[in-house]
C-alpha cells in the first residue's frame, strides 16, 4: 500500500464537489476530447514526458487501497481517502453522480462537464479522470499535522509521495476538547464582574496602571487629583511610560460600562496638549 497526495485544483470548486460524493479527479481533459483513453493510448502520452508524471501515477500507480491526502479549497484544511476504483475518463461518471453535482449554468455530455460560453460554445472543466475513494478523515487543519506532512502539503505538482507514517498520525490525531477557550471566557466575565462588584475609582486606576506594566511600560503611576497645571477641565488618572519605545502614555480610566461621553475625550486630550513640551526627556506623548 502506498501513500499519495493529490490536488483537485483543476475544475473546483466542482472537483471538490466530486470529492465529496466519493469521486477523486484529475485534469488532462483534452484526453477524452481526443480520445484517448485506453491503457495504449495514455502509455503513449505517458512517454511524451513533462507533466504526463502526474497522469502516470494518478492512472498506473495509484492503486486500490492505496491512502491519499487531499488538500481541500480552504488552504487551512485537508482530507485523507483510501482508493476504492480504478482510473476511468470523466465521461463514464455514474448519471445520478453527475446529476447532483451539477448545478445552473454546469452542463454535462459524452466528452465531460461544460458552461456555455458567451458566444455559445462549450467551454469544458479540465477534468478528464476519476477514481472513486471512501473518505477516511474529513477537513483536518494543516496546523495539526506533522512538519513533514505540512511540508508535503505545500508541494507544487499534481500529484506525489507522501509519508505513510505522518498520514496515519493525521488518521489518529484527536483534536483537543477547546477546554482553554471555555475557561478563558469564563474566568473574562467572572473578572469583569469582580471589578465592577469590588473596586472604587481610586482602585480600579491602580489596576490600569499595574495592567500597564505587566505589558511592558518601565514604569506606571496614578496622577495626583490635584495637580496644579491642569487647566479648562484637563484631566488625566494614569500615565505609563515606555523606556524602549521613548514614549509616554497618558490614560483617563474610567470605571463604568458603556460608551463614554465626550466630555472625558475633551479631558484627555486637553491634558495631552497642556503637557507637551513639559517633560525633558525626549519622548514622545499620546
Amino acid at each position: 500500500m502506498n501513500t499519495w497526495l493529490q490536488r483537485i485544483s483543476a475544475g473546483s470548486p466542482l472537483s471538490y464537489a466530486l470529492y465529496d460524493e466519493g469521486y477523486l479527479t484529475l485534469g488532462w481533459h483534452y484526453l477524452v476530447q481526443e480520445g484517448i483513453t485506453d491503457d495504449a493510448g495514455i502509455d503513449s502520452m505517458i512517454e511524451t514526458g513533462g507533466n504526463s508524471q502526474f497522469l502516470r501515477r494518478f492512472v498506473k500507480e495509484f492503486a486500490i487501497n492505496d491512502i491519499v491526502v487531499v488538500p481541500l479549497m480552504d488552504k487551512k484544511f485537508f482530507s485523507v481517502a483510501r482508493i476504492t476504483g480504478e482510473a476511468k475518463a470523466i465521461n463514464e461518471l455514474p448519471a445520478e453522480v453527475v446529476n447532483r453535482v451539477s448545478n445552473k449554468g454546469v452542463f454535462f455530455d459524452e466528452e465531460g462537464f461544460y458552461r456555455e460560453g458567451e458566444d455559445g460554445l462549450k467551454v469544458y472543466f479540465d477534468i478528464g479522470f476519476f477514481r472513486t475513494v471512501s473518505i477516511e478523515k474529513e477537513a483536518m487543519r494543516r496546523v495539526d499535522a506533522t512538519p513533514v506532512l505540512q511540508r508535503n502539503l505545500k508541494a507544487r505538482g499534481t500529484n506525489c509521495h507522501a509519508e505513510s507514517e505522518d498520514v496515519q498520525k493525521a488518521i489518529d490525531f484527536v483534536e483537543p476538547i477547546p477546554f482553554s477557550d471555555k475557561l478563558a471566557e469564563a474566568l473574562r466575565k467572572k473578572t469583569i464582574d469582580t471589578i465592577f462588584d469590588e473596586l472604587n475609582d481610586w482602585q480600579f486606576e491602580k489596576l490600569v496602571a499595574w495592567l500597564m506594566e505587566k505589558v511592558g511600560a518601565s514604569s506606571a503611576r496614578v496622577l495626583p487629583k490635584n495637580e496644579r497645571d491642569k487647566r479648562d477641565g484637563a484631566d488625566a488618572d494614569v500615565e505609563a511610560v515606555f523606556d524602549d519605545l521613548r514614549l509616554r502614555i497618558l490614560i483617563q480610566a474610567k470605571l463604568y460600562s458603556g460608551s463614554t461621553s465626550d466630555h472625558a475625550i475633551d479631558q484627555i486630550a486637553k491634558y495631552i496638549e497642556q503637557k507637551r513640551g513639559s517633560y525633558d526627556d525626549g519622548y514622545g506623548i499620546q
